[in-house]
């Protein structure tokens, strides 16, 4: 699907090297079938309704990224 949203994050060491640089790139998609499993970036996954977003500690990108796909839907309906 279209991408909808881009980010992209860089963490010095204490010496002021690049520790992690992660590049994350959010596409829409179409859910198909099956259960979200957590991997080595998430200790639990699951589906949530939209509206239960706002009761969740989401980061600042994460709740960026939750009000662009709102809008894209939004304006694609």
């Amino acid at each position: 699907g279209k991408l909808v949203y881009f980010f992209e994050t860089i963490q010095p060491d204490p010496d002021g090297r690049i520790r992690f640089h992660y590049a994350i790139f959010d596409f829409m998609a179409e859910y198909l079938a099956g259960e979200p499993k957590p991997r080595d970036d998430a200790m639990e996954a699951r589906w949530v309704p939209a509206a239960d977003a706002g009761t969740y500690n989401l980061n600042i990108k994460t709740r960026d990224l939750l009000n662009r796909i709102s809008s894209t839907i939004r304006s694609s309906a």
